[in-house]
């Protein structure tokens, strides 16, 4: 389902040529206009990808099921979330075999806008959550994402195991083909306001205080005993793109994969400070502009 945002968002879309609505929305946003044509920035690239890039493996690693079998082969199946359900139609049969907690979600989501957490199953209203998930069957993502490798995923309705939210800790690794790895750690998320802090890492994870639509936390942080392993299945994971973000949980110790994106926030997301949408630019060759 889209949010109000979204909506007004995709109004507006609508009402304009795409070139000429991305060239509005980044300067907005970001106070320049992009250069759609000779993309420098990490910003003008992610929209010149919307546009130009048709590498047929975004919509298999866009699939929220479809990915599973792509992360299996290339990592290994333990680094998979477990999942009990993946079907058309959540009917009430299946969700009654489903246990007390789960989640719920679209294989073509993007965002959270089509994710249910439940968290007590007898507090769920099923009638509520079939009728949602049949809704998003009537929303084409790639259309209002302008991301048109999700248009061609089909929109199935998969339940996987609610993750220990306590002690999660949310890693987003982007991945460029220079060899150069920038970490977002996301924590503190505010269950009310859905507000986060997060800070960002380099590799060796150097802290380099910037961050990308959300509020900085200043204090210092030890990287994970399991950094090195982290990264090593980030790697594996974007060999076969230029640039992808690699979403990665670290539960107690043991990893678990997230989803990979490959336009981050849509490419309409904040720095701050700015300069870093220069930098992350620099990090990423296209390799077919």
């Amino acid at each position: 389902m889209l949010t109000t945002k979204q909506k007004i968002n995709y109004f507006f879309m609508k009402l304009m040529p795409k070139k000429l609505y991305i060239k509005l929305r980044v300067f907005i946003l970001q106070g320049y206009i992009p250069n759609l044509k000779n993309p420098k920035t990490y910003t003008e690239k992610l929209q010149w990808r919307k546009l130009k890039d048709d590498n047929k493996l975004f919509s298999i690693c866009a699939d929220k099921y479809a990915v599973r079998e792509y992360v299996k082969n290339k990592v290994g199946e333990e680094y998979l979330v477990p999942i009990y359900l993946i079907t058309d139609t959540l009917t009430k049969e299946e969700f009654e075999k489903l246990p007390n907690s789960f989640v719920l979600k679209t294989t073509n989501g993007s965002g959270n806008s089509a994710v249910k957490i439940i968290k007590d199953k007898k507090l769920a209203n099923y009638e509520e959550l079939r009728d949602f998930f049949e809704d998003c069957k009537k929303i084409d993502v790639g259309d209002y994402t302008m991301e048109s490798w999700y248009s061609s995923i089909p929109c199935k309705v998969m339940a996987e195991k609610l993750l220990d939210t306590k002690t999660v800790d949310d890693y987003k690794i982007h991945c460029f083909n220079s060899g150069k790895m920038i970490i977002e750690h996301l924590t503190e998320r505010n269950k009310e306001t859905g507000t986060l802090k997060s800070n960002a890492y380099n590799e060796n994870w150097k802290k380099l205080n910037f961050t990308m639509g959300t509020e900085l936390y200043t204090y210092d942080l030890k990287p994970p005993k399991n950094f090195e392993k982290m990264k090593e299945i980030a790697k594996k994971l974007s060999e076969d793109f230029d640039y992808v973000r690699v979403d990665l949980y670290n539960i107690d110790g043991n990893i678990y994969f997230g989803e990979l994106t490959f336009c981050d926030a849509g490419g309409f997301g904040t720095f701050d400070p700015k300069i870093w949408d220069s930098k992350l630019g620099s990090y990423w060759e296209i390799k077919n502009n």
